[in-house]
Parts: structure tokens; C-alpha cells; sequence
């Protein structure tokens, strides 16, 4: 199954992803800044762009489940 993770560089996402990936799923990691690519894919995720404050469905493409893990960290 591929499971997107809204706020995958957050706390929850952090420790989510691995535990999708080590189940056998297809983690994606919807963060809001390239720079958090290379700690997502070091979780085992496929890293995809997406703002929560702008248009961001591009990045649920092709994905069977969501989880909404994005805090209230932003501006």
C-alpha cells in the first residue's frame, strides 16, 4: 500500500515512516521544503513536495491511504 504522511519531517512523520517501510508499505513523505528530501528518503520514503497553505494535491498522486501528521509548526 502507498501511504503519503502529511508533515512527514515532524515529530510523528519522523517516526512513522520507517515503520511504514519496514511493514512493507510504500511510504511517501508530503513535506513543504526540498531541503527535508534527504531526511526522508533517509526514513526509507519517497520525499514529494507539498504546502499545506497552497495547492498540494499533485502530491497525493497515486496514493491509496493519507495520514495527517502536520502540526501546528508553520507561520
Amino acid at each position: 500500500m502507498t501511504v503519503a504522511v502529511i508533515g512527514a519531517h515532524g515529530g510523528i512523520g519522523r517516526r512513522l515512516l520507517p515503520r511504514l517501510n519496514e511493514a512493507g508499505h510504500d511510504p511517501i513523505g508530503v513535506v513543504r521544503s526540498e531541503d527535508q528530501f534527504a531526511a526522508i528518503r533517509g526514513r526509507g520514503a519517497e520525499p514529494r513536495l507539498g504546502d499545506l497553505e497552497a495547492a498540494f494535491a499533485s502530491a497525493l498522486d497515486g496514493v491509496d491511504a493519507v495520514v495527517f501528521a502536520a502540526g501546528a509548526g508553520g507561520s
